[in-house]
């Protein structure tokens, strides 16, 4: 379950500004570094969290492709 969770956020990820992409793969990377996060606990409530956001996107966003079509038609492209 973790691994799917996981993919439909890199999957996502791909459409952020490459800035925030640096500062995502950071996190993994000082898990890794810090004996691959073994240590790491994660509350009940957290996943909840979790889930409910994964349920539930923020409509608000748009993906690249979206984004790039809109600024298109704004600038008669």
């Amino acid at each position: 379950m973790a691994i799917a969770a996981l993919q439909t956020i890199l999957d996502r990820i791909h459409a952020w500004p490459e800035e925030r992409q640096e500062r995502a793969a950071d996190l993994p990377a000082s898990l890794e570094a810090a004996g691959g996060g073994d240590d790491l606990q994660v509350s009940d409530e957290d996943l909840a969290e979790i889930d409910r956001r994964l349920a539930n996107p923020d409509s608000r966003r748009l993906g690249l492709e979206e984004f790039n079509a809109r600024m298109d038609r704004r600038l008669g492209r």
